[in-house]
């Protein structure tokens, strides 16, 4: 076979699938036989796969030590590695043997915990790299984490799943212009101009610095815009004093034209953010003030006026027209329902928990997917909330032996579900209310055993807002599988967001 035929043979070929292994190490890979699909791979008559993709995702590798001795032995061409997926380990910094496979094209670090920003100079030297994730690593919360990725690889065209565009290219080299400083070089003074007496001394003298052309241009600004005061210090001539007030006034425009440009880059780059804020908070505030009503009030009176009584899916249906065409909702959407139905009926749980009932709009959702005799406790913190989510459920025809609305928060009701609400164990649970309160609800319900070996958790609102150290905690304790399924938000496709899927794999 030649290499062009193998070239174009590797890149049809189905991924070489190690995920979900629970591999430690490398080595590992040798004596692991990998996932099956669809399509079989081939292989060369030595034994090898003849394919251009490697996944390792959902591990617990922290390193990647003796990878190249390893890939060697397990494909034809290691050094035709196009894509590589390490998403959902434990690595903590990015391995300087990623940057020797200089055809690795797309790249996959999501989820992992990674520390340093810093890390994303060693895939600079990757010529083909177009397309890399690294969401989900403790870098995503450092400050300009885009801006410097994109200005640290220029070439990808693909970043954490979304395109860039050349809004993203205008925005990081503006970035870059305002943080990433040019090194200067320190010349020497020639050794025939300069003499010193006593070298010893002169060593522990500092030499004198130039001040800052930003510390002087703000010295000059206090100068001129200072009041004169008495004595020789404060003279000055007539023309002088005529001068110094144009100066000032010219200065500030000047200022203000020259963050103009980031404006309307950061303006562009998050128009879908500015228009969700818009109507969430703008919006929604001047309607509660003009109507006395809140926002779940009006969608319900909406609700009653259009919606079939006793037809869950009319309702739903209804709310989604609301909130499209009249108010933002701020609901989970029927594109994320299409997946929490698929799973609850994928699952076929007989007890489900879910925390932040809100509207009841994902209430419905689970108690239509519900096998027969299932029952639903859904926790709502806030009372006037919770009373218009009681009429919509009850208005679906659901009643209280299917659906059981609990009023308070999560942080109290979880410790009386099983004495109070006769609840022993939840074979699934939806977290939809506060992302920041997942983490301690999820251990609330480790510590009182609620969760059986094999129990689902779906998580809301994983990437927009987020929930960084939820995420971090269930990868890395080593009692849960975890998936993320890819959605945008409702009405806004633009500004993209997860639920993540958990499976309890019981006390470690």
């Amino acid at each position: 076979m030649s290499k062009q035929d193998y070239m174009n043979t590797s890149v049809q070929e189905p991924p070489l699938d190690y995920s979900f292994r629970s591999i430690h190490v490398i080595q590992d890979l040798i004596s692991e036989e990998p996932r099956t699909g669809l399509r079989p791979l081939k292989h060369s008559k030595s034994g090898k796969s003849l394919t251009q993709s490697l996944w390792l995702n959902n591990n617990v590798l922290n390193e990647l030590r003796d990878f190249n001795q390893v890939i060697s032995k397990l494909l034809e061409h290691p050094e035709n590695l196009a894509w590589i997926d390490l998403s959902f380990n434990d690595l903590t910094s990015i391995d300087p043997v990623l940057a020797t496979l200089f055809n690795l094209s797309v790249l996959y670090l999501h989820g992992n915990s990674i520390q340093r920003l810093g890390e994303v100079n060693k895939l600079a030297v990757l010529p083909r790299l177009r397309s890399l994730t690294l969401h989900g690593n403790p870098i995503e919360e450092e400050k300009g984490y885009r801006q410097y990725v994109l200005c640290t690889l220029p070439r990808i065209t693909t970043f954490d799943f979304s395109g860039i565009t050349k809004a993203d290219r205008t925005t990081a080299e503006v970035w870059k212009r305002m943080n990433i400083k040019p090194k200067k070089v320190r010349i020497k003074q020639d050794a025939a101009f300069f003499w010193d007496p006593c070298p010893r001394v002169s060593a522990l003298i500092p030499e004198p610095r130039p001040p800052r052309p930003h510390l002087v241009r703000v010295l000059v600004l206090a100068a001129v815009a200072a009041p004169h005061g008495r004595g020789r210090a404060g003279r000055s001539d007539g023309a002088e004093e005529g001068r110094r007030p144009a100066q000032v006034e010219t200065m500030s425009p000047a200022i203000a034209l020259a963050f103009l440009p980031l404006v309307v880059t950061l303006l562009v780059r998050y128009r879908h953010h500015f228009r969700l804020l818009v109507r969430t908070v703008l919006l929604r505030s001047l309607r509660d003030c003009l109507s006395g009503l809140r926002i779940e009030e009006r969608a319900f009176s909406y609700v009653l006026t259009h919606a079939l009584p006793g037809d869950p899916g009319h309702i739903l249906t209804t709310l989604d027209h609301w909130s499209s065409h009249c108010e933002y909702l701020s609901h989970m959407g029927p594109v994320k329902g299409q997946i929490l139905i698929r799973l609850v009926e994928e699952k076929a749980p007989t007890c489900v928990l879910e925390l932040g009932t809100y509207c009841g709009y994902s209430t419905l959702l689970i108690a239509r997917a519900l096998p027969p005799g299932g029952r639903l406790v859904t926790v709502e913190r806030d009372p006037c909330t919770a009373e218009v989510a009681e009429k919509l459920i009850r208005l679906a025809g659901f009643d209280e032996r299917t659906v059981e609305l609990i009023v308070g928060s999560s942080e109290e009701v979880i410790p009386r579900l099983r004495t109070k609400y006769q609840l022993s164990r939840v074979d699934l649970v939806l977290l939809a209310h506060r992302p920041r309160c997942y983490l301690r609800d999820l251990q609330l319900l480790e510590a009182h055993a609620l969760l059986p070996a094999g129990a689902t958790v779906l998580a809301d609102r994983v990437l927009f807002p987020g929930a960084p150290r939820f995420l971090q905690y269930a990868k890395s304790c080593g009692r849960y599988r975890c998936r993320l399924h890819h959605t945008g938000l409702p009405d806004f496709p633009a500004i993209k967001d997860s639920i993540a899927q958990l499976t309890y794999a019981g006390p470690g």
